[in-house]
């Protein structure tokens, strides 16, 4: 049997009826299709005006989910897997901390070890550095640094420093030697002997000085090197 409307839209053929439309085009389509299949099989196909399937037996096809269709409250909390994702996603550890390593750039490489291996090379380099401190020694004088001879009263202090921070007092006294530069090269032996035993300060009095004299300070650091200062 085989019914056909007026306008030819609606076709009752045998088990199946299908109802017609007129797509964009204007050309005809299948919109609605209820009844038996070739396999004996009850279905119900729709279309749409573009000629898409979004419904068959086998349920609703993608064609029938528009853009923006499903918000998040038509969403079940942990109802979809990550396997059903397009994209990768960063999962926390059980104690909601983030494995780096598994995040990529937008490249395709691996930011996580990139970062893991700058991070480790910088580590390294500031340990470096931190292992060959810069040492500097400063001398001061509470009375200015050039005087007449005859006319010499002052105190020296002996100042270390690591970078910049002042490390004098975590130096023991010992390791501190004063030494005297003069064209009495005689004299300046005996004053270096006697100024052996180690203090961070020196009080200079005109017995000290003959002609141009230069005051030296060399410290014994605690890594074995000595630096010195005048």
């Amino acid at each position: 049997m085989q019914i056909l409307s007026e306008n030819g839209q609606m076709v009752m053929n045998g088990r199946a009826l299908q109802i017609m439309g007129e797509d964009s085009n204007g050309d005809p389509y299948v919109g609605i299709q209820l009844g038996y299949d070739t396999n004996e099989n009850p279905s119900l196909i729709l279309r749409n005006e573009e000629g898409a399937t979004i419904l068959t037996p086998s349920g609703i096809t993608s064609d029938a989910v528009a853009d923006g269709l499903i918000v998040n409250n038509m969403i079940g909390n942990e109802t979809i897997e990550k396997n059903k994702l397009a994209f990768p996603i960063v999962e926390t550890n059980d104690d909601g901390t983030i494995n780096i390593t598994s995040i990529k750039d937008g490249s395709g490489g691996n930011f996580g070890v990139e970062y893991t291996t700058f991070k480790q090379g910088t580590t390294d380099a500031l340990d470096e550095i931190n292992s060959q401190k810069m040492y500097r020694v400063t001398i001061e004088s509470d009375n200015g640094n050039i005087f007449k001879n005859g006319d010499v009263n002052c105190t020296l202090s002996c100042k270390v420093y690591s970078w910049d921070d002042d490390i004098t007092d975590d130096i023991n006294a010992s390791n501190f030697t004063w030494t005297r530069k003069s064209k009495d090269t005689a004299g300046d032996t005996q004053w270096n002997a006697n100024h052996s035993g180690g203090t961070k300060t020196l009080t200079i009095t005109p017995a000290d000085v003959y002609g141009r004299s230069v005051f030296y300070c060399t410290v014994a650091l605690p890594d074995g090197s000595t630096v010195t200062g005048t």
